[in-house]
Formats: C-alpha cells, structure tokens, sequence
C-alpha cells in the first residue's frame, strides 16, 4: 500500500485527477435527487435516499457506540480527519448503467481518492463498501417484502 501511495505523491497529475474527482463529491450529492427526478427515475431516487441515510446514520452512530484507538500507521498525502466507515464509498456504488459510464470512471477516482490521498484510510474505505453491500442486501429484501404485499 505504501508503495502505491509513494507512486501518487510522485504523479503530481495523478493527484490532480484525484483532487478533482473527489472535488465532485459536493455537486453529486446536491444535484443526486433532483436529477434523478427529473429523469423521473423515481425508484432510482428513493432506493439513493435509502442507501444514503443508512449508511450515514451507521457512519455517525458506529464511531460513538465503539471508537478507534489512532494506532494505525498511514502515509498521508493529505489528511485523514478520523477513523469510521468511508460513507463516500457506499454513495459512490451502485449497480452498472452502460448510460452512466463516465459517471461510473469518476466514481472510481473519488473511491480511490478517499484513501489515495488520505482522506480515509483504506480499511474505512473497504468497510464503506462492505456497509452499502448490506444496505443494498436490506433495500433488495425490503423491497421483495413490500412488493409481495
């Protein structure tokens, strides 16, 4: 790991694209639910609004109920501001859409920049991923249960 963070320090244009994908995170979450409105992709944006707020509130009540000991080591191009589940990363999957490709590519960079450039670590990264999985496993039995009423 600390040579793949060794090798983005050193590629200054690398970062650059880090940055700038990460710097989107903002205008993705503002513009989220109102695009996907008026796409009229209702289902789209109510499943969004869920694995949105699970995953934000596990992200905020998880780190009270069982904090981290600050023993892990990092190399920081950055910073990382505290140890919890990369809520970033469950926002930033979801299920392939050959109309969403380029979406899709900058996603991926805003996924590797949380860890990349220290903003997370990549532990956090991973358990963000592994939070959406289960967010997305209770969202599909949810909605397997309510169709069948």
């Amino acid at each position: 790991m600390s040579v793949l963070l060794a090798w983005v320090k050193e590629h200054p244009r690398v970062l650059t694209e880090l940055r700038w994908a990460y710097g989107t995170l903002s205008l993705q979450l503002l513009l989220a639910i109102p695009v996907t409105r008026l796409l009229r992709e209702r289902d789209a944006m109510w499943e969004y609004v869920f694995h949105f707020h699970s995953c934000l509130i596990v992200t905020l009540v998880a780190p009270a109920l069982w904090p981290v000991a600050r023993s892990v080591s990092v190399v920081r191009l950055h910073y990382a501001p505290g140890s919890c589940a990369s809520r970033h990363t469950g926002e930033r999957i979801s299920r392939w859409n050959p109309d969403r490709g380029a979406l899709m590519v900058v996603n991926t960079l805003l996924i590797l920049a949380t860890f990349l450039m220290g903003i997370h670590y990549m532990m956090d990264t991973l358990a963000g991923a592994l939070l959406f999985a289960v967010s997305l496993l209770v969202y599909q039995v949810a909605e397997r249960h309510v169709s069948r009423s």
